[in-house]
Formats: C-alpha cells, sequence, structure tokens
C-alpha cells in the first residue's frame, strides 16, 4: 500500500507539473479568472457525465460533509488564482518549488485538525525546506519578490485542501470528493470572477479541456 501511494504521489506531482506548464503557455492568452473558472466548469461535467454512467450513480452524490466539501473547494479555488496568477510572474521551476512549501503547511495544519502527531524530523525537515525557499527568491526584483509570494499563499491553501481531503476520505470516494470540488468551486468562480469572465473561442475550448484533463488526472 505505501509503495503505491508513493508512485500516486510521483504522478500527481508530475501532473501538476504539466499542469503549470499548459497554464504558463494559456496565461499569454487568457486571464487568469477565466482559466479558473473554465478548468472547474469543464471538469464539474466531465466528473458529473463519469458519475451519471455509473451504477452507483446516487451513492456517489451522496456526502455527509457538504461543508467540509465546500471549504476544500475554497481553497482550491483561491489556491489556483494565486498559483496560476504567479505563474504570469516567475518561472514554472521557481513556482513548482516553492509549491512544496505546502508540507511545512501542512505539517502545522495536520495536528489542529486530524490530530495528527507529527514527528520532529518531520517537521523540523519541513521548517528548513521552507526556510530553504529565500535561496531562490531574488527580492530586489518586485516581480520576483511578488509571484512568489502569491505562489506561498498558494501553497498555504494548497495545503489547507490537502487536510480537507484526508477529512474526506474517510467517508467520501475518491470522485464524489472531485465532483463536489470542481461543482463548488464553479459557483465560488461564477460569484467572485462574474465581471471578469468571457467566451472563449474553439482554440482556448481545446487548451482549457486539456487542462482540465491533466488537472483532474
Amino acid at each position: 500500500m505505501r509503495v503505491n501511494s508513493f508512485y500516486l504521489q510521483i504522478l500527481s506531482s508530475f501532473f501538476f507539473s504539466v499542469l503549470g506548464m499548459e497554464i504558463k503557455i494559456l496565461g499569454e492568452q487568457l486571464v487568469t479568472e477565466n482559466i479558473v473558472f473554465y478548468r472547474c466548469f469543464f471538469g464539474t461535467i466531465v466528473v458529473f457525465s463519469i458519475i451519471i454512467f455509473n451504477k452507483r450513480t446516487l451513492a456517489l452524490f451522496y456526502t455527509k460533509n457538504i461543508s467540509v466539501q465546500f471549504s476544500r473547494a475554497l481553497c482550491g479555488t483561491i489556491a489556483m488564482y494565486f498559483g496560476y496568477s504567479a505563474l504570469s510572474l516567475i518561472p514554472l521551476a521557481q513556482a513548482s518549488t516553492i509549491s512544496f512549501t505546502k508540507v511545512f503547511f501542512v505539517s502545522l495544519l495536520a495536528p489542529l485538525f486530524l490530530k495528527e502527531i507529527v514527528r520532529k524530523k518531520v517537521f523540523i525537515s519541513s521548517l528548513v525546506g521552507f526556510v530553504g525557499i529565500f535561496l531562490i527568491i531574488n527580492p530586489t526584483e518586485f516581480n520576483n519578490l511578488y509571484g512568489s509570494s502569491l505562489s506561498i499563499i498558494s501553497a498555504f491553501f494548497v495545503a489547507g485542501g490537502i487536510i480537507c481531503t484526508s477529512i474526506l476520505m474517510k467517508t467520501n470516494k475518491t470522485i464524489t470528493i472531485i465532483f463536489y470540488h470542481s461543482l463548488f468551486s464553479t459557483l465560488i468562480c461564477l460569484i467572485i470572477f462574474n465581471t471578469k469572465l468571457s467566451l472563449i473561442n474553439f482554440s482556448e475550448f481545446l487548451s482549457l479541456t486539456l487542462i482540465t484533463a491533466t488537472a483532474l488526472i
């Protein structure tokens, strides 16, 4: 089980890196608000379709933790917005490196919300890693410092999403969690970004579909 989880984590990190590359490229054509909204909206359609064609449809829609589902979506939406915005200001490699500070934030949040005991070695290692980001941030360049700050904020909310996911995994299927994340994130985007959203052309539709598929994987 541990081996499988280990490889799944590596694959997840790989697809997040690919996602970052796709967003950085598309970010030259679309505003961040559009990318976040359509990624969530298309994700809702895809996951809804998967559930509908599953024999256990009603069971997969059911969740006892609607408030935690919403909290995860809120954390995810904020993380996406700040993370995607950062990619327009700093190199992808730098943003990806900073994103790993989520480990430090998880080690802080886990004892509070999951009552987990974080070993001293894990905490110290996470702290050292967090401090290490200052080695790759150049505070003399505003865009660099601002973009790095956005990445750190994004990492914090990613950690919040991980905590919510850990809680939800105890009683929910993975597909259920992903569905409510996409659904609630779409609604949050409509409320917050409604004045900045616009229609997309066919080329942008294809690019956003690819981003959605990568993100869901």
